[in-house]
């Protein structure tokens, strides 16, 4: 019960066999109060998802099967997966709605229509930009 069945399991499983892993015994997160859990290592990608990416990802890091509980691989994962919804863009609007999809899968919005989830990616963005990146410029 902590994975999507139809979704989740079967990828999970084939993920673990291709890492040479015991399925049984590999680290996933726990279901919410509403959802699935199932995130592995330190990005909690899903299974599902990390199987659309797995041979970017593999490229990318220049491994011949990624693992997505190594912090190298999973990292490099999260930033294919932003990039392939919209992060790259320069739009504030792409970016953030970039950050609720990878959170969530949806939208940036709530039950009562706000999205404060998207605006505190955005404004940390925005300090990490204006604190540390930006004193960077032209060293």
């Amino acid at each position: 019960g902590v994975m999507k069945p139809t979704r989740d399991v079967g990828p999970f499983i084939a993920i673990t066999k291709s890492l040479g892993l015991d399925y049984k015994s590999m680290p996933v997160s726990c279901p919410q109060s509403i959802g699935y859990g199932g995130g592995m290592g330190p990005a909690q990608f899903i299974a599902s998802t990390w199987m659309l990416l797995k041979d970017r990802i593999a490229t990318a890091v220049g491994v011949s099967v990624a693992n997505p509980w190594k912090p190298l691989d999973a990292f490099m994962a999260s930033a294919l997966y932003l990039e392939v919804l919209g992060a790259g863009s320069t739009s504030y609007s792409a970016q953030k709605t970039a950050a609720c999809r990878y959170y969530s899968g949806g939208a940036c919005k709530t039950a009562n229509g706000s999205s404060s989830y998207g605006n505190s990616v955005m404004a940390l963005a925005d300090s990490i930009q204006r604190n540390q990146i930006n004193p960077l410029q032209g060293l």
